[in-house]
């Protein structure tokens, strides 16, 4: 074992060090201990070779200050409400100390744990380890035992466990040891209420939709219900969904649980026809071996009531929130033990699963639906707080997460035992008592709404107080009248100063519901749950679809105002324990919450402006936390900034074409400026207009032709650059106009080969087109890098130096390095391939940011060692939006410039000087090693001599460059091609692509950079995604020399902004039949497309400016592809099948995650 460097100093420091392992310098001692529930015993001890999954959850960094993050964008009277932070801010706040990894690896490493063999959460607040219990017991100086629920469950635990004293304040928790927490689907828990009857559809002439003026009372059966009672009872059957594409709402199963789409079809046709395809096109994502059987259940199953949740969840949830997309998380781990089973096999603690597996991801749904729980004495309290932080991240990054009460009251009468000390109790719920999470009671009947309950099997609605969480201070106001009006004789059956449950509640109560191909009853609040979800998603469609940012952590804004916005429930009681329990009240109670939404309401009451229009100061920026959050102009213009999109919505007198399409992105503040400087004054209307009149009909391009609104203003254009559609919308024009289009005042675009020649082609005699300056944003250090410089003299003197390093010869040498990174990717891939759908995107910038910058400074930056991003690298992702409005800010005057960079964020100014901090640290540090092995460093600093080498700034200014233009491109390129070879329609391509390598080879070995050129087919499936998808979409802009210069046979006068934008000279048919197609046979001769004009195909641009780097993406790509195909089998997930469909383009793509299964290949 090697020491680190801190721990060691630390140590000498001290004079402590010693050659004797740290367990033997600190003794063990008893970290927790949690009394088994009396409804557990004690069986024998557990196999020494039984296998368990533990997590250790370390000290989080801070959570302290996640925590005032998470109140600030959650309270809606503070100013940062709404403004969620990202995943990575989020990972930044938690992330535990470099002490606490370095302390707790090296424990794990004297006891013989190597820590490469650990999983890590996506902010390394928590460490996955799968060992033998016998390793275990000596690790945390336990012993584990089989333990037995009266139920017949089995589960292997242990009543305590110790670590070293000095890991005590850097570790947690730890699971599974001695938690008997068991999240149980309470619906399956449940007896029916009714028999069994065989399904029989409606006839569709029975199906009556919703009428105007019905109400509740017209289409409720209190003993049936349905989604139309539902929706017509909460006020959602009038609401038309706006914003399906930019929302998503989510439902948990464990347990074996899945949700069965032909139940759930037959569900739908009969009580939402026009719902019923969304039970086949909803996405399920599988986590650590969750189960999405989708066949009918057998007898054992049956008599279990197998998936009796999982279709109550998504008949729920698809009846009341269509068309807001849907996800099913899936996640196994702790299934229930057989009896004959010697030693069981539980081996993870599901809801850390799905937990981690969540933040994992950078796109997560606004609401999410969880139906499974227990009694929190069940849980150690480690646990739970370490569990109820988690979901506090989650509440940070804006999702609303909701739990059920409870169906047990306050207890099932002969359950209410301390397992402390016997003593009488009534029993809270767990994760309901987290104060992160809204926690769901149970209703029923109608006009009024009461406690749901039902005699038949014992179900009441659940509520109370936590005794591991101290009731927040937002609750005080509403739960102190409470608490003075109940009896005195329940007093001290629980914590009269704990977080007080349920939150709000929803009809859970007799619900229809489609099972095994029969309708049955079921109550619940997890009936509840889902349906108060799907109303909540579609009050977040509504805010999305007014420009404003999602809900969120719900609990501030809930206790604050949203209340007002609930029917009270005043009629009966969370009973249980032998006693009436906790009555409903008028206001907030311990059995309904605040009562049931209504939805007009509650849809009133977000989208009413917090913001005081009507006397606010002439010009107010509020620019906390990076994020603008309103602008406010004399004439009585606002517009109010949704902080989670970057979008606005604007109030003022603007008549409907003035503001059309405003409240999409940035653009709209460019036209809003103008417009308002117009209203302002008259005079500058009339130059405004005789500007227009000019630019339409007398300007020297009036003769070009393209859509006259762009012709008139380029502020039409710069609009749809900060939407992220101008290449799209380019494309458009080309198809519509020709070959060459305006597209702004002083801009032309071409499409035509000649065009290409013309730009950018050295010309012997001719002048050369220069780069357009203003295209290209100043550097921090204000010197331009290789892409930057304008003048050819610098770009020649740059370029020299680096055709060095990108020659093929350099190019042979760097094979081993590149190979090893190609290696650690099919090792990484396999590792997770078992573990449901890969997220392609974040694999192949991994891979190629990892290449690029070992190439570079000499040191990867870890993204495949970690599974994730470096800073470094998600600024780069983060800064494109910016850069984009950098460039449309300096197409204006001074003036309007100095206005304009004011709304880029300050943060991400900030960062961008932090990048180029780290860049220019990451150069000097490889300037000063000196190593034998190249990379582009050596051969920079080999030629640089002080009259025609770079400057040290020059350097460091081109290295930033090098590293996205040679990463991220490439990750772009290898996204696509995945994309399109597992699109539907094109399984014969990947069909002949998977024959073409698996027969050109005969083991992995054999596949190399030089062995891969023999792979014609797979050439021309790269350079078909490079056609229909080229990573560098716009082209690169130049400015016409001179008086002007004819290209491809038209006059264009000096000073004009020319380009060819790669993706409209590639999408055009006049230039590729059939230009959406992906059809390598274009690249090999077939003659159905002999007429393809090949000479717009430049990926890599033409002439003394083309793209350096080449050689080195084909390599990558190449290789990369090809070992990927050699190692798996690949299929598309159906979320990611229109990946490509609306994709946004900020100066490179906006790629949305890309999942794909990966079966290992088999080989015999």
């Amino acid at each position: 074992m090697v020491t680190s460097i801190a721990t060691l100093t630390a140590f000498l420091a001290a004079g402590l060090v010693s050659s004797s392992p740290i367990k033997a310098r600190t003794p063990y001692a008893v970290k927790e201990t949690h009394h088994p529930p009396p409804q557990w015993q004690r069986v024998g001890p557990a196999r020494a070779g039984h296998m368990i999954n533990l997590q250790i959850g370390l000290k989080q960094g801070q959570f302290d200050e996640l925590e005032r993050h998470l109140y600030e964008v959650s309270d809606p009277s503070h100013q940062r409400y709404g403004q969620h932070l990202s995943a990575q801010e989020v990972n930044d706040l938690v992330k535990p100390s470099d002490e606490t990894h370095n302390l707790v690896h090296e424990w794990l490493q004297d006891n013989n744990i190597e820590t490469d063999s650990v999983e890590y959460s996506p902010a390394k607040d928590w460490i996955k380890i799968t060992i033998p219990v016998e390793n275990i017991e000596t690790l945390l100086d336990t012993e584990y035992s089989i333990y037995q629920h009266e139920d017949g469950e089995y589960i292997v635990r242990t009543p305590q466990w110790s670590l070293p004293l000095h890991l005590h304040g850097h570790i947690e928790t730890i699971q599974p040891t001695n938690s008997f927490f068991r999240p149980r689907a309470i619906a399956k828990t449940l007896k029916k209420v009714n028999e069994v009857t065989e399904y029989q559809a409606l006839a569709p002439s029975n199906y009556k939709p919703p009428t105007i003026g019905q109400t509740a009372a017209d289409v409720c059966n209190v003993s049936s219900v349905t989604p139309l009672c539902l929706r017509t009872l909460y006020g959602t059957v009038d609401y038309k969904v706006k914003a399906a594409g930019k929302n998503k709402m989510a439902l948990t199963d464990y347990l074996g649980e899945s949700n069965n789409r032909s139940d759930t079809k037959l569900f739908l046709e009969q009580y939402r026809p026009e719902a019923a395809s969304a039970a086949y096109t909803f996405d399920v994502q599988i986590i650590d071996g969750g189960n999405n059987e989708q066949t009918q259940e057998n007898a054992t199953q049956l008599a279990a009531g197998k998936d009796l949740e999982g279709n109550l969840d998504s008949e729920t949830m698809l009846g009341i929130g269509y068309p807001t997309p849907l996800i099913a998380y899936t996640t196994g781990g702790s299934p229930p033990f057989l009896p004959d089973v010697q030693t069981p096999t539980d081996t993870n603690e599901p809801y850390l699963a799905w937990l981690q597996y969540v933040l994992s991801q950078k796109d997560l749904p606004g609401v999410v639906s969880n139906s499974y729980q227990d009694t929190e004495q069940t849980v150690p309290y480690s646990y739970a707080v370490s569990v109820c932080k988690v979901f506090a991240q989650l509440g940070a990054r804006g999702v609303s997460v909701l739990f059920g009460s409870g169906d047990n009251g306050v207890g099932a009468n002969g359950t209410c035992v301390s397992n402390v000390d016997n003593s009488t109790t009534f029993l809270a719920m767990f994760p309901s008592t987290c104060p992160y999470v809204t926690s769901v009671g149970g209703t029923k009947f109608i006009n009024p709404e009461v406690v749901a309950s039902d005699s038949r099997n014992g179900y009441v609605s659940g509520g109370g107080f936590s005794r591991y969480f101290p009731r927040p201070s937002w609750q005080d106001a509403a739960i102190k009248p409470y608490l003075a009006s109940l009896p005195k004789n329940i007093t001290g059956f629980f914590n009269a100063t704990g977080r007080g449950f349920p939150d709000i509640a929803a009809q859970g109560y007799a619900y229809i519901t489609v099972w095994n191909g029969t309708t049955v009853h079921l109550d619940g609040t997890s009936a509840a749950t889902p349906t108060a979800s799907a109303i909540l998603a579609l009050i977040n469609d509504a805010l999305i679809a007014a420009g404003k940012p999602r809900l969120g952590w719900l609990n501030p804004w809930l206790y604050s105002k949203g209340h007002e916005a609930f029917t009270d429930v005043t009629i009966g009681s969370a009973s249980g324990c032998g006693t009436n329990g906790f009555p409903a009240a008028t206001g907030w109670d311990a059995a309904t919450g605040f009562g049931t939404p209504y939805f007009p309401k509650i849809k009133d009451l977000v989208l009413g402006s917090s913001v005081n229009f009507e006397n606010p100061p002439a010009a107010t920026y509020i620019c906390r936390y990076s994020r603008l959050v309103l602008i406010h102009c004399k004439n009585r213009i606002a517009v109010a900034v949704n902080p989670s999109t970057d979008s606005f919505s604007i109030t003022g007198g603007f008549p409907p074409w003035m503001t059309m399409g405003l409240d999409l992105t940035f653009g709209g503040i460019l036209l809003l400026i103008l417009q308002s400087i117009a209203t302002i004054s008259f005079v500058g209307f009339l130059y405004g207009l005789g500007t227009v009149i000019y630019n339409v009909y007398f300007h020297p391009l009036s003769k070009f032709p393209g859509p006259k609104l762009f012709a008139a203003s380029r502020l039409f254009s710069v609009r749809e650059v900060l939407r992220g559609d101008l290449p799209q919308k380019i494309s458009a024009f080309h198809e519509t106009y020709g070959e060459v289009v305006r597209t702004a005042p002083d801009e032309v675009s071409f499409t035509s080969p000649q065009a290409y020649q013309d730009i950018y082609a050295k010309k012997n005699g001719k002048p050369s087109f220069p780069k357009d300056a203003v295209q290209y944003t100043t550097p921090v250090s204000g010197v331009s890098s290789i892409l930057g410089v304008i003048n050819d003299q610098d770009h020649g003197r740059y370029r020299r130096l680096l055709a060095h390093a990108f020659s093929e010869k350099a190019l042979r040498e760097q094979e081993p390095l590149i190979k090893h990174y190609v290696d650690l990717l099919i090792t990484r891939l396999h590792e997770n391939s078992a573990k449901g759908p890969q997220n392609m995107v974040d694999w192949y910038n991994f891979t190629t940011f990892d290449i690029i910058g070992d190439l570079t400074f000499g040191d990867s930056f870890g993204c495949l060692d970690g599974s994730d991003y470096h800073p470094w690298v998600s600024f780069l992702f983060r800064s494109l939006k910016a850069a984009s409005f950098m460039a449309a800010a300096k197409r204006f005057g001074p003036i309007f410039k100095v206005v304009l960079d004011k709304l880029i964020p300050k943060k991400l100014l900030e960062e961008r000087k932090n990048h180029q901090a780290l860049t220019d640290e990451k150069v000097q540090a490889r300037l000063e090693r000196k190593t034998d092995r190249k990379d582009f460093m050596t051969y920079i600093l080999r030629h640089n001599d002080t009259e025609t080498g770079m400057s040290v700034p020059e350097i460091k200014s081109t290295s930033g460059v090098l590293l996205l233009a040679g990463s991220e491109t490439t990750a772009t390129l290898l996204s696509a091609v995945t994309y399109y070879l597992l699109a539907p329609g094109n399984e014969h391509i990947l069909g002949e692509l998977v024959k073409e390598i698996r027969t050109a080879f005969t083991s992995e070995d054999e596949i190399d950079m030089i062995s891969v050129n023999k792979l014609k087919y797979q050439l021309a499936v790269l350079d078909e995604a490079m056609r229909i998808h080229p990573p560098a979409p716009f082209g690169g802009p130049r400015v016409v020399p001179g008086d002007g210069q004819w290209v491809s046979g038209y006059w264009v006068p000096g000073g004009t902004n020319i380009s060819c934008v790669m993706y409209g000279a590639h999408h055009q048919s006049r230039n590729f039949k059939n230009p959406e197609k992906f059809a390598p046979e274009r690249w090999l001769g077939d003659p159905e497309y002999a007429g393809d004009e090949k000479g717009v195909f430049q990926p890599f641009s033409l002439g003394p400016r083309n793209c350096i780097g080449r050689n080195l993406a084909y390599a990558e790509m190449r290789l990369i592809l090809a070992r990927i195909i050699w190692n798996f089998d690949l299929e598309m997930v159906d979320e990611s099948k229109n990946w490509a469909k609306n994709m946004k383009i900020f100066l490179l793509w906006e790629k949305p995650p890309l999942y794909v299964n990966l079966k290992p290949v088999v080989r015999t």
